[in-house]
């Protein structure tokens, strides 16, 4: 009889009591794996988030510093005992037992250093942000990979999520994920490990909850943030080709709205000038007053430092 593979979890909170009993309970029923410990990493939580977390087996509280998407995840892989380490946001909820062990079962080959799961919209999500996602994560596998001659000059070729991601830390002790970007570390991980031979996949037979409701300010903050992070990492790209690719989603998406949604149709042309002011406003961040750019942003934190 074979031995399930053991994992870690590691799952960065802030006030994340809502999220934690749910989540908790749903990672420690997973199947086929054998989860070892469960690393929270607590970023000043006024609530009772690590009240809860100690209430549970296996968990392990760590008291975080100073945030970072990408430094508090390298901080938790850091600490963890597997091989395998599982990331995990809080408000991601794994949608069967069998949500990790694919993840695992991916990372089986030996150029895959990291797999990515499937996500799908919570029932009261709206149906701008659901459209989204189902785009985003559809029901087919891939393998992002870099052919021979090919470099990376698209959002498309490096697209991954670490909202729920397995990664092996032999890989990431030499390629762990970036501290200084604002955002979009997975991204950029994805990026740096197709470039020294490794494969990335998109396995959507493990699939977690996940989305927001966000209103028009925290939608223009957010593409604002996700914006500067794509110029960060794919420096100097040519946006034409993923303009054309907008415009077709953008085209679906008004035929799924007036078919299904009509209602919405106001407030997403207000979504559309909200979210276009904020892509041109970001390709222009570095010549920004810094004030101005932690108006924008949803870290305002990083433009201090």
């Amino acid at each position: 009889m074979s031995v399930p593979p053991s994992v870690s979890i590691v799952i960065p909170i802030w006030n994340a009591e809502e999220y934690l009993p749910e989540l908790l309970t749903n990672v420690l029923r997973q199947e086929g794996v054998t989860v070892e410990e469960i690393i929270l990493l607590d970023s000043h939580s006024t609530d009772n988030s690590v009240k809860i977390g100690k209430s549970f087996a296996k968990v392990q509280i760590h008291p975080e510093g100073n945030f970072s998407h990408g430094g508090t995840r390298n901080r938790g892989i850091g600490l963890a005992k597997t091989e395998i380490v599982v990331l995990l946001s809080q408000d991601a909820l794994p949608s069967s037992p069998q949500c990790l062990l694919p993840l695992v079962k991916a990372l089986e080959a030996p150029r895959t250093a990291y797999a990515f799961s499937r996500q799908i919209p919570y029932p009261k999500t709206n149906p701008i942000e659901r459209g989204h996602i189902e785009h985003a994560f559809p029901e087919t596998p891939s393998i992002y990979q870099l052919g021979e001659d090919e470099s990376i000059t698209q959002p498309e070729q490096i697209f991954c999520s670490n909202v729920c991601s397995a990664i092996k830390k032999s890989v990431w002790n030499s390629i762990p994920f970036r501290e200084h970007l604002i955002m979009g570390e997975d991204q950029q991980l994805s990026k740096e490990l197709q470039e020294q031979g490794y494969h990335v996949a998109y396995v959507p037979e493990s699939v977690v909850l996940h989305s927001h409701n966000y209103s028009l300010s925290q939608s223009f903050k957010r593409y604002f943030d996700s914006v500067v992070a794509l110029d960060q990492i794919l420096d100097g790209r040519d946006i034409s080709g993923s303009s054309l690719r907008g415009v077709a989603f953008l085209k679906t998406e008004v035929r799924s709205l007036l078919k299904h949604h009509p209602v919405w149709l106001p407030y997403y042309l207000l979504f559309l000038v909200t979210r276009r002011a904020a892509t041109l406003l970001a390709h222009r961040a570095r010549n920004l007053p810094t004030g101005f750019c932690r108006k924008f942003s949803m870290h305002p934190a990083y433009w201090q430092s």
